[in-house]
């Protein structure tokens, strides 16, 4: 029921009902106060409309990205970034997700389109990646053939030594190399020692260099190869002492050249020659290398023990890895990695590329394979078939054997790690050094020294002093 009101003399509102006989309409006046009050009571009664909804409240954009309101979707610039992809605020646009991609060794995603690559390259299957020049390079091929068994019963040998022209080579130390490429394998035979060739008639022979006649025989060309050519020296028929040959292209003309090792280990005895690197004419004959190569160490004490040549650092030119042994009065010093500049010029990169050892002043370092090797081979090949050569150093007696793996450090630089004791290359498990015949003659004339009293005698060397515990040190 609609209930009228009117406005009183005091302002109030009175309730009136309808006159009879009167019709509401002609009382304008009173309909005016009506709207009136039916306008407060809508005022007084309405209620708060609600905010407008957010439509990017729901959504997580990711780092860089912003809600793009209409489209109620987080863009990266004006792109939407799908699945593997980020923004990257810094452009204002989606790059590939790198840190969810991963590379080979010495690789990197690339956030354009996520690739790996190197340098610039994608290194296709068979290729690996040099990280230090940054491109692509070809896995050596596999050269090993299939050999042939041997049975028991089937002669594989026969004596050959004069029917090959060998009668009179003596030596104790042998390498092989085709030096001047005809497809025949020649040899180097070296005494050892510091004895130079006397290439005077009847004069006393130290060193070899024999070229293979086709299989037919060997032709002795050392004098006039020049492979032991002095530096120093003045008389032409006097040679140069070289312990270590090893062999490799060292200059990059397709030749084999070498690295000659001799020692200067007795200060009673100084050399004026030193280690040489022999570069290969092509015609079969050699120079002497450059005088500033760092591989020469010339007037220092040092003995050479083995070496190899190794491109550690896969740049194209051929490095040289030199195991040291103990000089005369002394104890074993650094073994050394030498980097090749190309022409026969090294550099020592030992320190450089983490393969510093410390000298025998600790047992604990010793045992720990942290001390030099007492170097007396050494060699180098990727043991782990991940593309990097690793370094190994075999020592004489029971000193450590060394083995460095190949990596990188922060620079991404080739770096070795010391893995002797790790890998199980540092000692055996033979630790009773009492069966050692160079020991037992010690103690055979020390009884009273630590752990002596119930060593055997020896049985297999003579010991008529001490003198004849051959290179053992009982401290």
């Amino acid at each position: 029921m609609l209930a009228l009101f009117e406005r009183g003399d005091d302002d109030t509102l009175v309730r009136r009902p309808p006159r009879p006989g009167k019709s509401a309409m002609r009382r304008l006046p009173f309909l005016r106060s009506l709207v009136l009050v039916a306008l407060v009571f809508a005022a007084c009664g309405e209620k708060p409309s609600p905010d407008p909804v957010d439509p990017c409240a729901a959504l997580k954009c990711g780092p860089g990205e912003s809600c793009d309101a209409d489209g109620r979707v987080c863009k990266c610039g004006g792109e939407v970034c799908g699945p593997g992809r980020v923004c990257e605020a810094s452009l204002g646009r989606c790059v590939a997700d790198c840190a969810a991609v991963s590379c080979e060794r010495g690789m990197s995603c690339d956030p354009s389109d996520g690739a790996c690559r190197c340098g610039e390259e994608s290194c296709e299957s068979g290729w690996r990646c040099n990280a230090q020049l940054a491109r692509c390079e070809q896995d050596l091929p596999d050269r090993c053939a299939a050999g042939t068994g041997w049975t028991a019963g089937t002669r594989a040998f026969r004596e050959a030594t004069e029917a090959l022209g060998l009668i009179g080579v003596a030596g104790v130390r042998l390498s092989v190399g085709d030096f001047d490429g005809d497809g025949w394998a020649d040899l180097s035979v070296r005494r050892g020692g510091l004895a130079a060739d006397d290439f005077t008639e009847g004069g006393p022979r130290a060193t070899w260099l024999l070229r293979n006649d086709q299989g037919a025989r060997f032709v002795d060309v050392t004098e006039s190869s020049g492979f032991v050519a002095t530096r120093r020296g003045e008389d032409p028929k006097r040679g140069r002492p070289a312990e270590v040959v090893v062999w490799a292209d060292v200059d990059n003309d397709g030749d084999l050249d070498a690295f000659t090792g001799m020692s200067y280990a007795d200060p009673a005895n100084p050399q004026v020659e030193s280690s040489e690197i022999m570069l290969n004419r092509g015609d079969g004959t050699f120079e002497l290398g450059p005088e500033a190569s760092a591989v020469r160490r010339e007037g220092e004490r040092v003995e050479r023990a083995g070496a190899a040549f190794v491109d550690f650092d896969r740049d194209g030119t051929v490095d040289l890895w030199i195991g040291n042994s103990a000089v005369k009065g002394a104890n074993p010093s650094q073994d050394q990695l030498y980097r090749g500049l190309g022409g026969g010029l090294f550099e020592d990169v030992t320190v450089a590329r983490g393969l510093q050892t410390r000298g025998w002043s600790s047992v604990s370092a010793l045992n720990a394979a942290l001390a030099h090797s007492y170097a007396w081979s050494v060699a180098a090949c990727d043991l782990n078939g991940d593309g990097g050569p690793e370094l190994l150093a075999a020592s004489y007696g029971r000193a450590p054997n060394h083995l460095w793996q190949a990596g990188y450090d922060a620079e991404n630089q080739v770096a070795f790690v010391n893995r002797s004791i790790d890998s199980g290359y540092a000692f055996d498990e033979r630790t009773d050094w009492t069966d050692n015949e160079s020991a037992r003659c010690w103690c055979q004339w020390h009884r009273e020294d630590p752990g002596c009293a119930q060593v055997p005698e020896p049985q297999l060397i003579r010991c008529t002093s001490d003198q004849d515990a051959f290179r053992w040190n009982h401290a």
